[in-house]
């Protein structure tokens, strides 16, 4: 009888014991320290982005040469690298990522654009062992400027409805001229998409009179948000298959820059 009352006692002193080693850090401060550290570019000026797979184990670099560089952080794989995302034939001049449809967009010296799309898969193995792929797929280049400009910066959006793709694009005289084209894309009746063609051609460069930085397309593609370096924004509508200048606005203009 005493052994057994000892054995309860010890065995109840030590369940506090338990509990209390495991109260005790919520009343100690917050610790962060890296578990490792890796190199994936020799240099951050060669990065455009960088994203991350929702199973945070295969991260990218995006470069600007196009190439994507991924790291395997769970398996022994080390860097992954993809160097042909978009078809051969074209010198890239910008890149635009935009993280939340993980759609990568080109522009290039001879005026034509591409995107990309990014993507990841998951395959189990017969132990349950769970490996994560990328998947990339590219589209040809289309002819965003049928002028002798080269694209200093682009961007791309589409819905179900709409494709639309902007760009500040560069003359041979050092001129900006804003540009925007629409993408068509037939479907069949089984639902699978059809080749995509150039639909429609809009200049907005006589509405604008000031030197632009940024153009933004939406998501959707139907609107275009074109951003001056002043922080003037001109937001262009596309509707009835029409691309028209429907507000300029300042953002901020309200508050006190003191």
């Amino acid at each position: 009888i005493v052994v057994g009352g000892v054995a309860v006692i010890a065995a109840v002193l030590g369940i506090f014991v338990f509990i209390f080693f495991q109260v005790l850090p919520l009343f100690q401060g917050a610790k962060v320290q890296p578990l490792a550290e890796y190199d994936l570019t020799p240099s951050v000026e060669d990065v455009v982005d960088i994203d991350l797979d929702e199973w945070a184990e295969l991260p990218v670099v995006i470069k600007k040469d196009g190439s994507l560089n991924y790291l395997d952080l769970e398996g022994d794989r080390g860097i992954i690298e993809n160097k042909g995302v978009f078809k051969a034939g074209e010198t890239t001049s910008t890149l635009t990522y935009n993280s939340l449809k993980r759609l990568l967009v080109a522009g290039s010296t001879s005026g034509k654009f591409a995107f990309a799309k990014l993507g990841y898969k998951a395959e189990f193995d017969s132990n349950s062992q769970r490996t994560i792929y990328p998947e990339v797929t590219s589209s040809e280049w289309f002819e965003l400027s049928d002028h002798d400009e080269s694209i200093q910066f682009v961007d791309y959006g589409e819905g179900d409805s709409n494709k639309m793709a902007a760009a500040i694009c560069i003359d041979q005289e050092g001129k900006q001229h804003i540009r925007a084209i629409t993408l068509e894309q037939k479907r069949s009746l089984f639902g699978g998409g059809g080749q995509i063609t150039i639909g429609k051609r809009f200049d907005m460069t006589p509405e604008i009179d000031k030197v632009i930085q940024k153009v933004d397309v939406s998501s959707n593609g139907d609107l275009i948000l074109v951003i001056g370096v002043t922080g003037e924004v001109s937001l262009f509508i596309y509707e009835a298959g029409d691309l028209t200048l429907r507000q300029r606005f300042w953002p901020f203009d309200n508050l006190d820059d003191t």
